[in-house]
């Protein structure tokens, strides 16, 4: 429905709408490991933009897309209805849409074989696939992912949003924790022994990198939602069950 008809639409009581992390992160100014809430808000990539276009590639493009459609939206409530945002960090888990190619789906699921805008639309498939396929080695296992939450933890969320009365008017940020490599073939290794070429590295030492990256805090969803994050673990598993299903053996 365009935004126009709701002022036409007394029963619309509560918008839900998806929006990202990126809109409160400030990665020009704030350096990890800074730490983000829901009141924190995207003012780098905007002026990024205006003075150096897409020299970066297009990522505060991105970033600043995100940031200004969130702005626009939270200056469009009515006094009959409310709006909540849904504010996931890279998203892991169960891939269900159609693919007969791994190229079918989206960045996650080959890294630097896709283009950057496929890379951005689900990168931690992207990584997890390479770590599986051999594509990445012993030395990336210290590599930063981010922070990361699962597939079913952000639908579950827009639902809890519509349904829930103090969502209204309300970011709330999705986010588990932090992950590196190893925490991804720590997963890779225990479920799926089959799969060849996966380095081993040091299972458990990435800790110490996690607590160096950027830190979202996504306790609000767990408040206010009722979310229950999934584990890393258990979301790895599910994305390679799904990925096989559709490719065949990876």
């Amino acid at each position: 429905m365009p935004t126009g008809d709701f002022h036409h639409s007394p029963s619309v009581k509560r918008i839900v709408v998806t929006s990202s992390a990126v809109s409160i992160l400030n990665i020009i100014s704030n350096k990890a490991p800074h730490h983000y809430r829901e009141e924190s808000s995207n003012i780098d990539s905007v002026p990024y933009i205006e003075e150096h276009g897409t020299e970066d590639g297009g990522l505060h493009a991105y970033y600043a897309n995100k940031a200004i459609a969130e702005r626009a939206l939270w200056g469009n409530e009515e006094p009959t209805w409310d709006t909540s945002t849904i504010n996931p960090v890279l998203v892991s888990g169960k891939a269900i849409h159609q693919c007969d190619k791994v190229e079918d789906l989206n960045a996650s699921v080959g890294a630097q074989l896709f283009s950057l805008k496929q890379v951005m639309s689900d990168p931690l498939l992207t990584m997890t696939y390479q770590w599986a396929s051999g594509q990445r080695s012993e030395s990336d296992l210290l590599a930063q992912a981010g922070p990361w939450v699962d597939v079913k933890d952000v639908a579950l969320a827009h639902v809890r949003a519509l349904t829930t009365p103090e969502a209204g008017g309300e970011r709330s940020l999705l986010s588990v924790a932090n992950a590196a490599g190893q925490d991804f073939v720590d997963s890779i290794h225990k479920h799926f022994p089959d799969i060849k070429n996966v380095p081993v590295g040091r299972p458990g030492i990435s800790a110490t990198v996690n607590e160096q990256q950027i830190h979202i805090d996504g306790r609000k969803a767990e408040k206010v939602l009722g979310i229950k994050y999934t584990n890393l673990e258990d979301s790895v598993k599910d994305l390679f069950e799904s990925i096989r299903k559709r490719v065949g053996t990876i």
